[in-house]
């Protein structure tokens, strides 16, 4: 299985987006799993728009370097 880096880029920034919404809503609360301490850490328990503006310039620095690369390979 051969994906380029820009589909696992994709991939990876929706998982990190739905992990924030899950987040905003606050889901460990409404799932009533506050004592259960490896879905806290999995999932975090703070929401943060900081996170998410990270996430995305992450996904648009590998966005211009897989453009880059394409451009510098012709």
């Amino acid at each position: 299985m051969n994906l380029k880096p820009i589909y696992i880029a994709l991939l990876t920034l929706c998982i990190a987006y739905t992990v924030e919404f899950l987040q905003l809503i606050n889901v460990i609360e409404i799932l009533n799993l506050e004592q259960h301490t490896i879905t806290k850490i999995i999932l975090g328990t703070t929401f943060s728009m900081h996170d998410i503006i990270a996430y995305t310039l992450g996904f648009l620095t590998i966005v211009l370097i897989e453009k880059i690369n394409t451009f510098v390979a012709f």
